[in-house]
């Protein structure tokens, strides 16, 4: 056993939770210790209404495996009577080493643009928890990976806009669609910066070259407009920014990409920039596992936290109007 030393009280809230998780305990994981990874799980319903279970994206799931990781689903829920909002979602987010938001299509309204062609259903409660999971991942440092729909709500949380559809990607509701595929322009030194997690992560055995010329699969129909301050832009298709990342000074990993890389990392894949992504992610989520994080579940710090998110106003408009509820409706077998 040991005790955690918290920093001075009258400390900034920020410099505290800095030295926590860059504070190193990593002799106190397991030999071979695998991260645990938050992923949210949305209700589906079968056609027939008999059958309801919790569900998220089995190719996210595979990349997290293989990568030398273990998930933890994360039910996406509305708060019950008596339940406060943010200290829901710290909670969860504390108890993980590391959140990875995968998911297609998002709502029509976040980009503050009411006239969009209909998109994939009533997504808002699930786009509030990984926006406001974002916010309290930046603020605990815990590290991020957001995918597509994720990529966007990060992005969006933390001040950043996207744009209007893009045409060509539709994909109507209900119907399979196999995506569309880019070339990837790749700027390797920025993307170096946005990995080492604000230079807490070892520098990367390797880098992915401009010169490899990646495909990669999106199946979005927005893109991102504005980056979110601090971010910094790292891959491009068609001159349009598709990868960005959080390069520091706080040790904060956080990478957002509009394209699919967790479907190139599972079984039988070996997509190079995909394994670099996954695996930077997962030395990122062990140097934090391995850190004094659990500080962070202290009474003194979770107060002080959850003041800061009520205060916040990027997290005060997702109080704004109550979420609304989505199941997904899913064919029987």
């Amino acid at each position: 056993m040991y005790r955690i030393q918290l920093p001075d009280a009258e400390d900034d809230l920020g410099t505290i939770i800095a030295t926590l998780v860059t504070t190193q305990q990593a002799s106190l994981l397991p030999p071979r210790y695998r991260p645990l990874i938050g992923m949210l799980a949305l209700p589906s319903t079968s056609v027939d209404g008999q059958r309801h279970v919790m569900g998220t994206d089995l190719a996210s799931i595979e990349a997290v495996l293989a990568a030398g990781g273990e998930v933890r689903l994360i039910p996406v829920r509305l708060p019950v009577a008596g339940e406060e909002a943010f200290e829901l979602v710290l909670h969860t987010v504390l108890q993980c080493d590391g959140l990875l938001f995968s998911c297609s299509d998002v709502d029509p309204h976040l980009d503050g643009h009411e006239n969009h062609a209909p998109l994939e259903g009533p997504w808002s409660l699930l786009d509030w928890w990984m926006m406001l999971m974002a916010l309290v991942a930046r603020e605990t440092l815990t590290p991020l990976f957001g995918i597509c729909r994720g990529a966007a709500c990060l992005q969006v949380a933390c001040g950043g806009t996207l744009r209007q559809q893009r045409p060509g990607n539709q994909i109507d509701q209900g119907c399979a669609h196999t995506g569309v595929m880019h070339s990837l322009d790749l700027d390797p030194e920025r993307l170096a910066l946005c990995v080492r997690g604000g230079n807490r992560i070892a520098p990367p055995d390797f880098l992915p070259s401009a010169d490899q010329g990646e495909e990669v699969l999106c199946l979005h129909h927005y893109e991102l407009d504005t980056l979110a301050p601090g971010f910094l832009a790292w891959g491009w298709t068609g001159g349009r920014t598709a990868a960005c990342g959080y390069p520091g000074p706080l040790p904060w990993f956080a990478l957002a990409t509009l394209f699919h890389a967790e479907g190139r990392v599972g079984p039988g894949q070996l997509d190079c920039l995909s394994f670099y992504l996954f695996e930077m992610y997962m030395r990122a989520c062990r140097a934090y596992a391995g850190s004094l994080r659990d500080g962070l579940k202290s009474t003194r710090l979770r107060d002080r936290i959850l003041r800061w998110l009520y205060a916040n106003p990027l997290a005060q408009r997702l109080l704004s109007e109550p979420p609304v509820s989505n199941t997904h409706t899913i064919a029987s077998s």
